[in-house]
């Protein structure tokens, strides 16, 4: 099957220093209240991080033209059925990867390059002055933005894509190009902005895409308006775009669009803060179809290469899937990953033709990965049934030390060492993109270094010698570095990372950190309820813990007074 070509000007980056000034956030900063003075030179950043949408750059709707813009994906979406019954059992056991022919094209919905700092959500209503094109619409008749030409036959229920934009959507598109795009997280540069380029190159041409994306904006803004009807109308549609999804006959072929439509079902599913079925049924059906592809390829079958966007996607769903089997998912995604990794580096085929400047993210890719491996690997440690044999676990544990001499020896990453062994203003300035993904990155390390330590049974542990970090210690390593992100960068979701800063504010002791970690997730409970609930279990584990004397299993605590829900 022939294979995707994607729009690579968007990854084109100038290369960045490990300390240095990156260009600015494009939302402005709201205004810090107060700042404590916390232990070591924590610094929360306080203050409710409100986003003013007036001040963030906006995306133009424009005409299509006729004939449409020249193409920039080589697949051509088929039309969803109308929605029905979600059949969680896939159609991958019947996969067999056809020829694309006579490519599409990708319509010029949004103008990237054109601002509209001064203006407000309502600018896209169909009733605004002055624009005729918006103004005649009739609020009965939606927008359609259909794909001309003729798609592969998969079945006879194929026929040409329509994503039908509806009147109430307008003001959910500038929610999302405004507000929801500063939700992502390791990027390749630091004006890229992939969540927009995903809605005018994919979503826009794939309605399960589309859908699922105005389901979870309608759900942040119903969640922070508060609106219930709206959060009603959030949840009703992401039940349509999930249908459109499974019944889609073409799914196979559409693996990247497949893969970033998951993604947003769990950013929905996360929002919701609801329990864990829908959010490990997602990540089961991407381990069908990563098994399927790789099956396909060791077959002798054509790889369909994953363009920059989906390769990138896929590792982070790996990173989910390894905080899902924490909580109770399968972890079969990561098992999949894995062996596909090991057949077809998917990573370095997705970024082969891009500028040399995307090698400061590939690499990135590559430790996520293998962050996620060893962290999934002490879940099904965990699990087994009967003690696991010390030389697995010291295997981990080899696996974490090669990881940290990775680190150390790392550039980039010298300068943020030293400034977490003794904090200081030294680190000053904007963070570039670059050191956001190394400070990212080395807290993760940490983190899976405490869920060593939480999970390694005692026997184990007294059998092996420790050569880790303590787990104290990785906590206040989070710390710090999240409060160096908190103090160099404007307040965002994308600065807030609750799984890690919950399992520091489980494990320190230290009153301050504790205090600092509620203060920030509270904070962050603007972007949604995931935050405020995250944050209640913290202060209940913390709670329980200081009461027994002892560290507790965070599951026991959550089975108790939440119920389950991924962190």
């Amino acid at each position: 099957m022939s294979s995707r070509v994607e729009d690579r000007n968007a990854s084109s980056e100038a290369s960045q220093q490990p300390i240095a000034p990156e260009a600015k956030p494009k939302q402005k900063a709201p205004k810090d209240s107060t700042k404590e003075n916390t232990k070591n030179n924590v610094e929360p950043n306080s203050g409710v991080n409100r986003p003013d949408p007036s001040t963030v750059p906006h995306l133009s709707p424009v005409q299509i033209p006729p004939g449409g813009p020249p193409s920039q994906h080589g697949a051509e979406p088929k039309v969803v059925p109308e929605p029905g019954v979600v059949n969680t059992i896939s159609q991958l056991d019947v996969y067999e990867a056809q020829p694309q022919i006579n490519p599409g094209y990708v319509p010029a919905f949004f103008d990237l390059s054109m601002n509209f700092d001064l203006l407000g959500e309502e600018w896209l209503s169909p009733h605004t002055p002055g624009n005729a094109m918006l103004s005649s619409e009739s609020d009965s008749e939606p927008c359609q933005v259909e794909v001309p030409g003729p798609i592969p036959s998969i079945s006879s229920t194929s026929q040409d894509a329509t994503v039908v934009i509806r009147p109430d959507d307008h003001i959910l598109i500038q929610h999302y190009l405004s507000v929801m795009t500063g939700f992502c997280k390791i990027r390749s540069t630091g004006e890229e902005n992939i969540y927009s380029h995903i809605f005018s190159n994919m979503a826009l041409l794939y309605a399960p895409l589309f859908n699922t994306i105005m389901a979870w904006t309608a759900l942040h803004l119903g969640q922070t308006r508060p609106d219930p009807d709206l959060v009603r109308k959030a949840e009703e549609r992401y039940s349509l775009a999930i249908s459109m999804l499974h019944q889609d006959q073409t799914v196979a072929i559409q693996f990247e669009r497949s893969i970033v439509t998951i993604w947003f079902a769990l950013q929905f599913e996360l929002l919701a803060a609801r329990d864990i079925n829908g959010f490990c049924q997602h990540l089961d059906f991407i381990a069908d179809l990563v098994d399927a592809h790789r099956r396909h390829l060791k077959a002798g079958g054509e790889a369909t290469q994953l363009g920059y966007v989906g390769s990138r996607m896929l590792v982070w769903l790996g990173a989910y899937d390894a905080r899902g089997a924490w909580i109770g998912g399968t972890g079969r995604l990561l098992e999949n990953l894995e062996s596909f990794c090991a057949e077809y580096n998917f990573i370095d085929a997705a970024f082969s033709n891009l500028p040399a400047s995307t090698d400061d993210l590939k690499p990135s890719l590559r430790l996520s990965l293998e962050l996620d491996f060893l962290d999934s690997r002490i879940v099904q440690l965990h699990r087994r049934t009967g003690p696991a044999p010390v030389i697995m676990w010291s295997h981990v544990q080899s696996g974490l030390l090669t990881l940290r001499e990775r680190f150390d020896r790392d550039p980039s990453v010298t300068p943020i060492i030293s400034y977490i062994n003794e904090p200081s203003r030294a680190l000053a300035g904007q963070i570039t993109t670059k050191c956001f993904n190394c400070l990212l990155l080395l807290a993760a390390y940490y983190g899976v270094v405490i869920n060593y330590h939480r999970k390694v049974p005692a026997a184990v542990s007294a059998s092996l010698r420790n050569q880790l970090t303590p787990a104290d210690l990785a906590a206040t390593y989070i710390v710090r570095l999240a409060s160096l992100v908190a103090r160099l960068r404007s307040p965002s979701p994308q600065n807030i990372w609750p799984r890690l800063l919950f399992l520091a504010g489980i494990e320190t002791t230290d009153v301050v950190y504790q205090d600092w970690v509620v203060k920030t997730l509270t904070e962050a409970e603007v972007w949604g309820a995931n935050f405020r609930r995250t944050r209640l279990l913290l202060e209940q584990v913390i709670k329980v813990q200081s009461a027994k004397g002892v560290r507790v299993d965070y599951l026991d605590v959550m089975k108790q007074h939440s119920g389950l829900f991924i962190v």
